[in-house]
């Protein structure tokens, strides 16, 4: 459409006014027509733009939405964001741990979106692929599978019981006693249990003709070592809270308590306190073993503390403690210092102290052979012809050679105590029974000139000398009567009461045996 523009100039003329008018409208709906014209043409440029954008967009969102459902198939770790997917596994590991410096965080708290670039073959052109590859991801990978593992080790047995039948319930609780009844009888025997309890379970696993015990362990987790000396310690330390709540129930109503303690050296060589406590029941007089602490140090203050300890922990009565029985040495019976002078003082005021009577009678013993050289060379003699033969299994088969062809008993040589007079029974005892074997065999060793000729020759005449011999054979009826009265006051029953009765008995025969 051509618009002719009309240069219009004022005319005065009062005849061609209504011409002009005219003229005018005519320009200015031509104007109008072009607006309107420019601004529709506008208008759908601009909604083709519009349109074009939109389906572009729209394009690429469902694009991005295929891309992400088909990479989830192959790299389960994806977990679908707003605007893209993260890695599920290193988004929560991240979270509590830090990333390293030179990551940028995609696929951790910034989502992945660029799926053109998710469908390669290799990590070079594969951005998933590469990100499972990545040190960061497979830490996280690790640390999870880790995490399930433990999470599935960590079932209890309680928790395994609990979500069973009840007949099944009932089958492994009579298993898991089975475990409690083979450690008990190692502790019961005094067995060695660390090293004994696995072949133990073996054994009564094989006799098991219904092979119940066998099924509980292969059924069981990984982590339940039924057989293991970690195992079997728990079972002691259960089994000893046991027995010890037992004791101290029926101590604790008991109308009067005696407490023994004793100090000692393990092998090695730590000092341990052993306590045990005697009280009434039924009318019967009952002592059972109660405690091994270890001490700092055999210092009156240190064995007071632990003995103290002990009472107050375990709720003993201690205006029930009437009688406090030790050995006679000076950091224990002391009248100021010692231990029983402080526990008086301290803690259980009505308590009399008791010299240990079988001690006592060990010590008069030594006090009576040690004022007498011969039968002081004597024991000296048992202790070194004991340790002739037992440092050398060579010359101990010679002695049980001797023994075969003599036809004598094959009773072992004891080595003599100090103060142990029990012992000293049994080492005359066996000098006597072995007495002929033991001189033929000393004989021999003497004869072959070897290294050790002069000292079996030293041996030899002390068990040929006739004051040695007659000893041996008093000492035999003698100690009889006294290893007989050591171990009735040893004796759990044992009481005052009957005391008197059994020395005069052991002074008889004594007597007897001297006249």
């Amino acid at each position: 459409m051509r618009l002719h523009y009309v240069s219009l100039k004022p005319n005065t003329h009062p005849s061609t006014s209504v011409d002009n008018e005219s003229t005018e409208a005519e320009v200015s709906d031509a104007v109008t027509v072009r607006d309107q014209k420019n601004a529709s043409e506008s208008c759908e440029s601009s909604m083709v733009s519009s349109n074009k954008s939109n389906g572009t967009q729209e394009k690429s969102t469902c694009y991005n939405e295929k891309m992400k459902s088909k990479r989830v198939i192959d790299f389960p770790w994806l977990l679908s964001t707003d605007g893209g997917a993260l890695c599920s596994i290193c988004a929560e590991y991240y979270s509590s741990h830090e990333l390293p410096s030179d990551h940028c965080g995609t696929f951790v708290h910034k989502p992945f979106n660029d799926w053109r670039k998710s469908t390669g073959s290799t990590a070079k052109n594969n951005k998933l692929l590469k990100h499972e590859n990545s040190d960061i991801h497979k830490l996280a990978t690790t640390v999870k599978v880790a995490k399930g593992t433990m999470t599935k080790l960590s079932r209890s047995v309680y928790s395994m019981i609990h979500a069973q039948t009840d007949e099944e319930r009932k089958t492994n609780l009579n298993r898991l006693a089975d475990f409690f009844d083979a450690a008990y009888f190692l502790f019961r025997n005094e067995i060695p249990h660390t090293t004994n309890y696995r072949p133990l379970l073996e054994l009564v696993s094989r006799l098991d003709g219904s092979n119940q015990m066998a099924n509980f362990m292969a059924s069981s987790p990984l982590n339940a070592t039924y057989s293991s000396h970690f195992t079997v310690r728990e079972v002691l330390e259960s089994v000893s809270e046991w027995v010890t709540s037992g004791l101290i129930q029926r101590v604790m109503s008991s109308p009067a308590i005696a407490v023994m303690a004793d100090e000692s050296t393990d092998l090695r060589t730590r000092n341990e306190l052993s306590i045990c406590l005697r009280f009434l029941e039924n009318g019967q007089a009952v002592e059972a073993f109660m405690s091994l602490q270890q001490l700092q140090s055999t210092m009156a203050v240190d064995v007071k503390e632990s003995l103290k300890n002990f009472l107050i922990m375990n709720k003993i009565p201690l205006e029930k403690v009437v009688w406090l029985a030790f050995d006679g040495a000076a950091n224990m019976s002391g009248k100021k210092k010692g231990v029983q002078a402080l526990l008086r003082e301290d803690c259980v005021p009505n308590a009399k102290y008791i010299h240990c009577r079988s001690h006592l009678l060990h010590l008069a013993a030594a006090n009576v052979a040690d004022k007498f050289k011969p039968l002081k060379a004597l024991f000296s003699a048992f202790n070194s012809v004991w340790r002739f033969f037992k440092q050398s299994p060579k010359r101990h088969n010679c002695l049980l050679e001797m023994k075969k062809i003599l036809n004598d008993p094959e009773l072992e040589l004891v080595q003599a105590g100090d103060t142990r007079w029990t012992s000293n029974y049994r080492a005359v005892k066996a000098v006597k029974s072995n007495l002929q074997p033991l001189v033929l065999t000393l004989q021999n060793i003497h004869s072959e000139s070897g290294d050790l000729s002069s000292e079996a020759g030293g041996l030899l005449l002390t068990f040929q000398n006739t004051t040695s011999i007659l000893l041996i054979y008093a000492l035999a009826e003698i100690l009889l009567p006294l290893y007989t009265l050591t171990l009735a006051l040893q004796s759990k029953r044992l009481s005052l009461s009957s005391l008197p009765e059994k020395v005069n008995i052991l002074c008889y025969c004594v007597t007897c045996v001297i006249i």
